[in-house]
């Protein structure tokens, strides 16, 4: 049988008739249960460091994708869908760096789109026309 606990303060592994923590020095006896309640389940959501968001993720390449050929008409409107798509489902998700990321970089990109599709209708109709 296992002799052993988790520190409520500090989450580190003690002997389960362990007074104090010889990690973080704090006293498990004078301790009302609540307060170590409190400090074990702050303990037990420390980040893994492991996780990680592959939608969200893919959701910022596409978005640095579309940001590259934002040039480039109609095939970076589909790249942008994309971006969008896989970043908001990435944001239900933990860690949300990335799908924050590619939804900041996807709402640029639709501004460059409009602004380059702009600039080619104008074009088109001063050179073709």
């Amino acid at each position: 049988m296992d002799n052993n606990m988790k520190c409520p303060f500090c989450g580190e592994e003690i002997q389960a008739d362990a007074t104090e923590c010889n990690h973080c020095g704090k006293s498990l006896l004078d301790s009302q249960p609540s307060v170590i309640a409190e400090a074990y389940n702050a303990a037990s959501k420390v980040k893994d460091p492991s996780r990680k968001n592959g939608v969200g993720m893919t959701g910022f390449i596409f978005s640095l994708i579309s940001l590259g050929l934002s040039w480039l008409p109609g095939f970076n409107i589909i790249l942008w869908i994309l971006a969008i798509v896989f970043s908001s489902v990435g944001l239900s998700r933990r860690p949300k760096g990335y799908a924050c990321a590619g939804l900041i970089i996807s709402s640029g990109v639709i501004v460059l789109i409009v602004v380059f599709s702009f600039l080619l209708v104008e074009l088109m109709n001063k050179y073709l026309l």
